[in-house]
């Protein structure tokens, strides 16, 4: 049963790096700056991470994903609303 889960993980892993690896090669196809290349979820902290060049590539502990973040990106939440401010400023 154990060795089941772990050919899951590994394979879902090996999905997750090759998607977001996309992600990445486009980014510096196009010279968008790539500040993180991430496979796994940083929870808490709890993580490994290397820098090199001007990325940080980590391997977090939750390994249901991954995420590649571009320079001045912004996900948090709470900035929604001032960022839909700036869209519709520049529209009109």
């Amino acid at each position: 049963m154990v060795g089941i889960i772990l050919k899951v993980a590994a394979g879902l892993g090996a999905v997750i790096f090759v998607h977001e690896l996309g992600h990445f090669l486009v980014a510096k196809a196009c010279g968008v700056k790539v500040e993180k290349f991430m496979i796994g979820f940083d929870i808490g902290g709890l993580q490994g991470e290397l820098r090199r060049g001007e990325t940080v590539y980590g391997i977090g502990i939750l390994p249901l994903g991954g995420y590649v973040k571009m320079l001045g990106q912004d996900d948090d939440p709470a900035h929604i609303k001032e960022q839909m401010a700036k869209v519709a400023s520049r529209r009109a």
